[in-house]
Parts: structure tokens; sequence; C-alpha cells
């Protein structure tokens, strides 16, 4: 997965969240528009909800190989921004920031 060859980030548009984003596929799911609505890392663990918000070729967007496609996009996209220290993390448990060097 590669950020503008696989998937685009975008601002999301919804007035309740203005620090949100959205996701914009591309190839095989082609501008299919989704956004992540929680994600939890624990470990090597990472679970996630989404919700699609533009689907132009009424895709497949329940089977298996959709949720591995965007769980594989979600992934490029956490380790590419916390390569880039941009990430933030909060811990479930206590809420408290987590830095990590």
């Amino acid at each position: 997965m590669k950020i503008g060859d696989d998937y685009i980030i975008a601002h999301d548009q919804t007035p309740s969240n203005d620090q949100g984003w959205s996701v914009i596929l591309n190839g095989k799911y082609e501008n299919t528009v989704l956004k992540y609505t929680h994600i939890e890392l624990d470990g090597n663990k990472m679970t996630f909800g989404h919700e699609i918000l533009f689907n132009p070729e009424d895709y497949d967007v329940v089977s298996d190989e959709f949720i591995d496609h965007i769980a594989d996009v979600l992934k490029d996209i956490i380790e590419s921004h916390h390569e880039k220290k941009a990430m933030v993390y909060y811990s479930k448990k206590t809420g408290e920031r987590i830095d990590y060097e």
C-alpha cells in the first residue's frame, strides 16, 4: 500500500469533527470513500470500525476481501504517520497520551 497510489487521505467535511479525515480508495475500489470510526492498537492486534461515505459502483463493502483491503490501508497510514511522529496515541484504559520515541 502506498499513499497517493492506493489511497488518498482527505479532510472529512463533517461539521461535528473538524479534525476528522477520510480515505478515498484507488484501484479495485476506485473512488470509494470511507472513514474509520475507531481504531485500537493492542500490541500486534488492530481493531477498527468504519463507515462508507460513498460507494460509486456499489462495490461489495462487506466482504472479507474489502475489510482486509481497508485494514491494509489503515496499517499503512498508521505506520507512515508513526514514522513521521505525526500520530497521537491515547491509552484506552487511562485516557492519557502515550508518547513514542
